[in-house]
């Protein structure tokens, strides 16, 4: 068997090989390393530009704004994997590899030969690679496909890995570990309606509820899969940041927010107890952004963890930090026991069945039940949540999502998202789940050569508003088992 690829193994062998100086000399841009500053190679501007160092990782920037590197504002220095995008106009994905082999640490993936035990499909059978047009997705846009990124840009989200990895960790570290989540009632009764609208916010109050209760997670689940509590307490450790680590490294992490018109930088609220409790009217929206009703209700931190054991994310159950940063970038969520490959030793995975639903509360309640987190004998499936249905036409995602399934020997994959009335929906609302389920498992089916399947859950599992999915159902079927349904 070739050795397993690891993106991330791979990409720092190279950094250690072909560090981004020796890359530059390399290719005839020079430039200086550490704090002094010298002539840029490509605006030739002097005392401009420089090379420095952060954890290990190397940077070059131009403080010329109209250098063509574009890596004179905040966040926008370059990495060798954005240099060598600049230098040879390749994409993400054909750059990564390009210069993986350049520094002499590209290992071929296993080609799949069609040998597996298990049937791969016939032509007209779910799983047969398809012959005929690539699938549009449901809304009619373009499917993913590999692009090219203008100058400069890519080069943040490299950036983001160094820069907000060493302050996510530290705040993660300083966190308390939680088994529950606030829900929502209303002051004095009632139902609490869809829209909110304003004269009622003030009405909303929270409450705690265990996640057993709620999802039905238990507490070994819980603490196992690192979720951690939001109180505003967090605030304090979020101004502490600020004395430990550099603006760039706060504002790469997505848990501080850079200055806008009035607003000074500042600790993101959503770290420190403030969450979305529900959607506008539209009538009350002043413009296409202004969607949401937000309030104190304290949402879970979800922690997203690799192979090796290394925080990747962590976002609020209700909201997310700023696209562009480490915790506000779209990633696939796998659940895993992480305190097992805390010694950066990665944890192997293979599933040959995996199941992809929406969100990460549903991803921990089948973890538990058929993944790796159950407690018979059985043989766990992979389990693994998109951030939502239509996010498998998203590029970067639709990536970690392939390679995942790739690495882990995935022969089937269902996709089984959330399940609800919609009747009282528009038309081309009423079957959007499906729809984006059938796109997002005929496409992999295609690409990966596996069998795709579609799992329509049970409406005996919708709730009182009609919605089916997971996490609900577990919950459900715990507490009767408990005879407190």
């Amino acid at each position: 068997m070739p050795e397993k690829f690891d993106n991330e193994a791979s990409l720092r062998a190279a950094k250690e090989k072909l560090p981004l100086h020796v890359l530059m000399e390399q290719r005839g841009d020079p430039a200086v390393v550490g704090r002094k500053w010298a002539a840029c190679p490509f605006c030739k501007k002097k005392d401009t530009a420089r090379i420095t160092s952060d954890g290990g990782q190397e940077f070059f920037k131009c403080a010329n704004a109209s250098c063509p590197s574009g890596t004179s504002d905040k966040g926008k220095a370059w990495t060798e994997l954005a240099y060598f995008k600049f230098k040879t106009g390749l994409n993400d994905k054909e750059a990564f590899i390009a210069y993986l082999k350049e520094a002499g640490v590209w290992i071929e993936r296993e080609k799949k030969t069609g040998s597996s035990t298990e049937p791969r499909g016939r032509p007209g059978e779910p799983g047969a690679p398809e012959k005929t047009e690539v699938p549009k997705p449901p809304d009619g846009s373009s499917p993913p496909s590999p692009r090219p990124s203008p100058p400069g840009e890519g080069a943040a989200a490299d950036d983001d890995d160094v820069l907000g990895q060493a302050v996510l960790e530290y705040f993660y570290s300083k966190l308390t570990p939680t088994e529950s989540q606030m829900v929502l009632y209303l002051e004095g009764g009632g139902k609490i309606p869809d829209p909110i609208p304003a004269e009622l916010v003030k009405r909303i109050k929270f409450r705690p509820v265990s996640l057993f209760e709620k999802r039905g997670l238990d507490s070994a689940t819980c603490a196992t899969l690192g979720f951690r509590a939001n109180p505003e307490s967090n605030l304090k450790i979020l101004l502490d940041l600020e004395k430990k680590f550099s603006v760039d490294a706060l504002l790469a992490s997505g848990l501080w927010q850079p200055k806008k018109k009035n607003n000074p930088r500042r600790p993101n609220k959503q770290f420190y107890g403030l969450g979305q409790i529900g959607k506008k009217p539209e009538t009350e929206r002043r413009n296409k952004d202004d969607k949401w009703v937000w309030g104190k209700c304290l949402p879970v931190l979800i922690p997203y963890f690799d192979e090796y054991g290394k925080l990747s994310k962590l976002r609020p159950h209700k909201g997310g930090a700023p696209e562009g940063t480490l915790c506000g970038a779209a990633r696939i969520y796998v659940p895993r026991d992480f305190r097992k490959c805390a010694d950066g030793e990665p944890r192997p995975e293979s599933y040959r069945l995996c199941i992809i639903c929406e969100g990460e509360y549903k991803a921990a309640a089948l973890w538990r039940i058929l993944g790796a987190g159950r407690t018979d004998a059985g043989a766990p499936l992979g389990v693994c949540a998109i951030p939502g249905i239509n996010f498998g036409k998203n590029f970067e995602l639709r990536l970690e999502l392939e390679a995942w399934l790739e690495q882990v020997g995935c022969r089937t994959v269902v996709i089984g998202f959330d399940d609800q009335d919609k009747s009282d929906k528009p038309r081309e609302q009423r079957h959007e789940a499906m729809k984006w389920a059938r796109y997002l498992c005929a496409d992999l089916s295609r690409k990966l050569g596996i069998i795709g399947k579609v799992c329509v859950l049970p409406q005996a599992w919708r709730d009182a508003k009609g919605k089916a999915d997971w996490d609900g159902a577990l919950a459900k079927f715990v507490m009767e088992e408990k005879g407190e349904a």
